[in-house]
């Protein structure tokens, strides 16, 4: 359900508790970030007459109640005839599917929740509350806080490219991690509702590990791309599907599948192939950050295909990301270093200062890219380089 301006009417009898689930309700939603309107009706202060209690809820300032009613929490069969006319189109109610047992309801809005096998009656009013705020998404991270720290990946990654594998990484290309990180949180702020949460958490937790994931990739890079995309793949793929079987969620049409593998081999084969090449020749810090970008060609293809009019946040990100990305792209770091023995196979080709072996049995140079097994002699030169495959010596005593 869209908490986007919903309007929230609880109704039952004085005494079943619903001042309490509102007033709870209401708070959680304040504390998820939302803007709310709280008003209640009493027909009876004794057991047994209806009484309500209505929260307009939304994103933006709520300055009076309205009329139609988008979520109904209905503790009675009476709530349930008094506020049929009033529910506006799409809106859903929530009852205990025993008001139901014997008794013909007209309810096609009704999602029915077995209030006795959950608790007892005198907390019924809280399992109403908990299906209420599953409803409204209460029980996951808006999508705002998501996006938002979505971007950590790329500080993880840059953070255990440095702390852990002690990747060369001086203060220009710092600045470019972050004036790029800063770019793309003001790209993907939409001033919506801000909360932290367990599930807040869980995302910081993923981006920590496709960071890590990341820096690992970048220490096989040298492999056939083709063959990690499809260890990865295959390995991804069977552990989502096991998922799937022990929640026993529906499996889709054979159709849908089949769009998923066609998107799958472009988004995410063509996509990580072309990664782990950047992480062979960038580094994790360099690629991982630049990979950042991603979110302004989505927009920028939003705007000339979609003909979409981008936010405000979004021409006072792209300067910023310009800046980071000619940082990083103009990066001329140079100084002499040690290439100790090296014995590996990855595509390379000739002439190269890294690339001077033989090649037994040739009877001509060989051009073009080949892979095979070679042997690096030890050597010592200056010339400017990135962390690539050949470029991973330390730099305890440089920064710049």
């Amino acid at each position: 359900m869209d908490v986007q301006a919903v309007n929230v009417v609880i109704g039952g009898e004085a005494g079943q508790g619903l001042v309490t689930v509102g007033q709870l309700l209401a708070k959680s939603l304040v504390r998820s970030g939302f803007e709310i309107l709280v008003s209640q009706s009493y027909m009876s202060r004794i057991r047994g007459g209806h009484n309500t209690f209505t929260i307009r809820c939304g994103v933006g300032p709520i300055l009076a109640p309205r009329e139609g009613v988008d979520l109904l929490i209905a503790l009675d069969r009476e709530t349930i005839a008094i506020h049929a006319q009033e529910l506006a189109p799409g809106a859903s109610t929530i009852v205990d599917v025993a008001l139901f047992e014997g008794v013909e309801i007209s309810c096609a809005s009704c999602l029915k929740v077995p209030f006795n096998d959950i608790s007892k009656p005198r907390y019924h009013n809280v399992v109403a509350l908990g299906a209420a705020g599953a409803l409204l998404g209460l029980d996951r991270t808006p999508a705002s806080t998501a996006s938002l720290l979505l971007n950590f990946e790329a500080v993880a990654t840059a953070l255990i490219a440095i702390l852990f594998f002690r990747e060369s990484v001086g203060r220009r290309i710092l600045w470019a991690v972050g004036l790029i990180t800063v770019a793309s949180i003001l790209l993907t702020w939409n001033g919506g509702n801000w909360g932290f949460s367990l599930g807040a958490l869980a995302i910081v937790g993923a981006c920590f590990l496709w960071g890590l994931d990341n820096n690992l990739t970048r220490h096989i890079s040298g492999k056939d791309p083709l063959m990690i995309v499809g260890v990865k793949g295959i390995g991804a793929g069977l552990f989502s599907l096991l998922i799937v079987f022990i929640l026993k969620a529906p499996m889709p049409s054979f159709g849908f599948i089949l769009i998923g593998m066609m998107v799958g081999v472009i988004c995410y084969g063509l996509s990580i192939q072309l990664f782990i090449l950047a992480l062979r020749g960038l580094g994790s810090a360099r690629t991982g950050t630049l990979f950042g970008i991603a979110p302004f060609v989505g927009a920028a293809l939003s705007i000339i295909f979609l003909k979409e009019i981008p936010q405000t946040f979004f021409w006072v990100a792209v300067p910023v990301m310009i800046l980071g990305a000619w940082l990083m792209l103009s990066e001329d770091h140079a100084h002499q270093h040690t290439h100790d023995p090296l014995e590996h196979a990855h595509a390379h080709s000739h002439p190269d200062e890294h690339h001077e072996h033989g090649h037994e049995g040739a009877t001509r140079a060989i051009s073009g890219q080949h892979t095979h097994l070679h042997h690096h002699q030890p050597v010592m030169h200056s010339h400017p380089h990135s962390p690539d495959l050949h470029h991973r010596h330390d730099h305890s005593n440089k920064m710049g």
